[in-house]
């Protein structure tokens, strides 16, 4: 468990850890208060580090307002990302609560089993500030979803396209999306990963650089799935500045991963 610093001791930590000048002192204090710690170091260190010794990070010599930059690039993208994934996520659930309304509430053909599990999921996303959902107004229950409880909804449909009432449904709600239908549930589990991360202030080249893959005793970090998240999400709304920081972020991204799990291929 790691103390509680007081920012005149992250000033000294980072002088004495992460080899880093402060010119301003004061400004510094200011930054560091009104920016968090943990977010500006964490999110810059994917540049700056340059190896790994005994499990230590080791930097070259460098300013603090270099860091502090590079962590107001991840705030651009990151900030910039946020339009095309909420747009994004309300045509999704209002074609979701269209549909999967119409499924519960008005087809008459399809299987009343079906509709017993369709109404289950509903019912245990226990949405706040509504009565137990009884099969009324569907609409605004799902309207009123979490993101990762809405797709809950798709991949019961994805599990059950051999229904073909059920695909029918299901093609109308990714009409148009660009999804890869053969691989719908990673995309929704990898975008709501990033949606989560973007709207809890956690900064982009984290979450580049986090992702796990490989067997239990064979782990190690990567970032494919999170680049092709973030890929089709700026897709949706191109812009070369960001698309230039993004390119940055993923050429440092690449080299911090390789640094992380050369340290953890040593280890073992």
């Amino acid at each position: 468990m790691k103390n509680f610093k007081s920012i005149d001791s992250q000033i000294k930590y980072l002088k004495e850890s992460k080899n880093i000048n402060f010119d301003n002192i004061s400004n510094s204090r200011k930054i560091l208060l009104d920016n968090n710690y943990y977010n500006i170091i964490s999110c810059s260190k994917i540049k700056f580090v340059n190896g790994i010794r005994n499990g230590k990070h080791l930097y070259n010599k460098s300013n603090f307002r270099d860091w502090f930059d590079y962590y107001l690039k991840d705030i651009e993208v990151s900030n910039y990302l946020m339009k095309p994934l909420l747009d994004f996520e309300r045509i999704l659930n209002s074609r979701v609560s269209y549909y999967i309304g119409k499924i519960i509430e008005e087809d008459k053909y399809i299987d009343s089993n079906f509709k017993n599990d369709l109404s289950e999921i509903i019912y245990k996303a226990d949405i706040k500030n509504l009565p137990k959902y009884n099969r009324h107004e569907t609409w605004k229950y799902i309207t009123k979803m979490e993101f990762g409880k809405m797709k809950k909804l798709i991949f019961f449909l994805d599990e059950n396209k051999e229904n073909n009432l059920l695909n029918n449904y299901l093609e109308k709600i990714l009409l148009n999306l660009d999804l890869d239908k053969s691989k719908i549930k990673n995309q929704l589990n990898e975008l709501n990963n990033l949606r989560n991360n973007l709207f809890h202030f956690t900064p982009l080249n984290i979450y580049i650089c986090y992702g796990i893959s490989g067997k239990k005793n064979n782990k190690k970090l990567t970032n494919t799935k999170r680049k092709k998240a973030i890929n089709f999400i700026l897709k949706k709304c191109p812009n070369k500045k960001i698309e230039l920081i993004k390119e940055e972020f993923y050429k440092n991204s690449n080299k911090f991963i390789k640094i992380k799990n050369s340290q953890n291929k040593n280890s073992d």
